[in-house]
């Protein structure tokens, strides 16, 4: 309690740390200052970075508490990318905040050993490495919250040319592509309208509108039956960002779906009035051509009883003649980008996995004619192996339905939220707190920033490629 006072005056305290198991017992790994019931820097002690000294993938495991350790993956320990970061990130959080007391917050940097006393001084004053990972389901800093909200704003209201730096093309984009136009599809209960009602929520829509993307209980069917298209703005001719959300996908999943009726929603044939439906469930409604006579007659005369019947007659009429390989592509509704919403998968579950890895190639060679690129965005990663990191969740993931880590976004739901959560934030319809009892779920805008860059990323490519 003595060195509080002290640590007041500075604004960074440095302790320098050989990575010995026995040194964890001790400073700085035991000062009282920084731990205060989990409040960060308690008492307006100033921040801390510890440099941890000659880590090597040895005595992360010996060191490391048993929830980590059982998760820990050798091969990505001894690599020198992100499995490196990854491993000293999970050992950080393991002996400076799970162990040692720390509090959220702390820098660790990695340092190898046999530095000079010059060059740990610049890297304890620019570190390098980022605060210890984020446990998942624990909530964002008040500070971090409001720095990735800012940036998710700002994204939703850029509009496509601001991707190209050339004036000429700059406007040749602006005409031709005011908008970024996103398709969402995914099976019932995966998360696909919950995580547009959090992006609506953080775009500043009101409750009503966000109503419009209800959620499916787990196992039930889909909540949404019509093609919605929302901009991602209170006001619609400011949203530079739209999205399609669609019906749930009908499980199992099928290739033929993937083949046949998300290219018609891609190509803008599927309108918003009508009532959807997944053609393509078993090859049942694809095996005849698009322009087959018998097929044409049969639509028309469906759509000619809904109109001299109506009412509850019209209805059924109006599934049969469903029919969108008929009508012309619209510019208003083509995708310029492709999410696809899947749970997270445990690798025991090979079936179901096959089943995703069947689907998402299908998707995606679907989509090349287009020049539209697919992104997953993994919802329910709590399901995931605990003690490895969000990203190890991704990378493992990714890898067994057979894409790039680089194609794979992770939305975790966060379990609780900070106090922050009970104030009203500016531009926000609604508190936190009040958005998580009508929504069920609590998605922090992190992860959606992630989701809506890469889409973007995505979107430009198709640019290039149909301009």
């Amino acid at each position: 309690d003595d060195l509080a006072p002290v640590l007041k005056r500075y604004s960074r305290v440095v302790a320098i740390q050989s990575a010995e198991p026995g040194n964890f017992n001790r400073s700085p790994f035991k000062i009282p200052p920084y731990t205060d019931n989990g409040v960060r820097h308690a008492s307006g002690a100033a921040a801390l970075t510890v440099l941890l000294v000659d880590v090597d993938c040895r005595r992360m495991r010996t060191i490391m508490t048993d929830t980590y350790r059982e998760a820990f993956i050798e091969r990505d320990c001894l690599s020198d990318g992100p499995g490196r970061t990854e491993s000293f990130e999970a050992f950080a959080h393991s002996v400076g905040i799970n162990k040692g007391g720390l509090v959220e917050g702390t820098t660790f940097v990695d340092v190898p050993v046999g530095l000079s006393a010059e060059e740990l001084l610049r890297k304890a004053v620019h570190p390098t490495k980022a605060q210890a990972r984020r446990a998942r389901g624990d909530p964002l800093m008040v500070g971090d919250f409001m720095t990735d909200l800012d940036a998710l704003r700002d994204e939703l209201h850029s509009r496509p040319y601001s991707l190209f730096t050339e004036a000429s093309k700059r406007a040749a984009v602006a005409i031709r592509f005011p908008r970024f136009q996103v398709g969402v599809v995914g099976l019932a209960a995966a998360g696909k309208s919950t995580t547009l009602r959090w992006l609506g929520y953080y775009a500043g829509l009101n409750k009503t509108t966000r109503h419009a993307f209800q959620s499916a209980p787990s196992g039930g069917e889909s909540f949404t039956r019509n093609l919605i298209s929302r901009g991602m703005a209170e006001n619609q001719d400011d949203a530079g960002f739209v999205v399609y959300d669609t019906m749930g996908l009908d499980p199992p999943l099928n290739a033929s779906v993937a083949k046949r009726g998300v290219v018609w929603l891609a190509e803008g044939r599927v309108n918003t009035t009508q009532e959807m439906r997944w053609l393509g469930e078993g090859g049942e409604h694809v095996k005849e051509e698009p322009w087959s006579f018998f097929r044409w007659l049969s639509s028309w005369l469906c759509a000619a009883y809904s109109l001299i019947f109506g009412g509850g007659a019209a209805r059924g009429a109006n599934e049969d003649a469903y029919a969108p390989w008929n009508n012309e592509p619209s510019a208003d509704r083509r995708f310029h980008a492709l999410v696809f919403v899947q749970r997270y998968v445990h690798p025991q579950d090979w079936k179901t996995l096959d089943m995703v890895k069947a689907f998402v190639k299908a998707l995606r060679t679907s989509m090349v004619p287009l020049g539209v690129s697919l992104t997953v965005a993994m919802t329910h990663v709590e399901q995931c192996q605990k003690g490895l990191s969000t990203r190890q969740c991704t990378r493992a993931f990714a890898e067994n339905i057979d894409v790039g880590t680089d194609q794979v976004v992770a939305l975790p739901k966060t379990g609780w939220a900070r106090p922050h959560a009970q104030d009203t934030i500016g531009g926000l319809d609604g508190t936190i707190e009040e958005e998580v009892d009508d929504a069920g779920t609590y998605v922090e805008p992190d992860g959606l920033l992630r989701l809506v860059r890469k889409v973007k990323a995505a979107s430009r490519r198709y640019y290039d490629q149909n301009m």
